[in-house]
């Protein structure tokens, strides 16, 4: 597993203010199946606003053609 920080700065230049970003999680391997199922607990940003969704990024091939939001 690798854990990639995003800089809040960085976050706040492309998306503005109102989005919380956690860092970036990659699992391998991605093309041999896992023997046994995971669990992963990723840390999420609080949020400033009480009306906020919680969006997570996946894509099982690691390309950005075929990911899905998870909401």
């Amino acid at each position: 597993m690798l854990a990639q920080p995003i800089q809040a700065d960085l976050v706040n230049k492309v998306a503005g203010s109102r989005v919380s970003v956690s860092p970036i999680v990659t699992v391998e391997p991605r093309r041999r199946k896992f023997h046994k199922p995971i669990t992963l607990t990723i840390p999420v940003p609080k949020s400033q606003d009480p009306n906020s969704s919680l969006r997570l990024l996946c894509s099982i091939t690691g390309e950005y053609n075929s990911f899905t939001f998870l909401t």
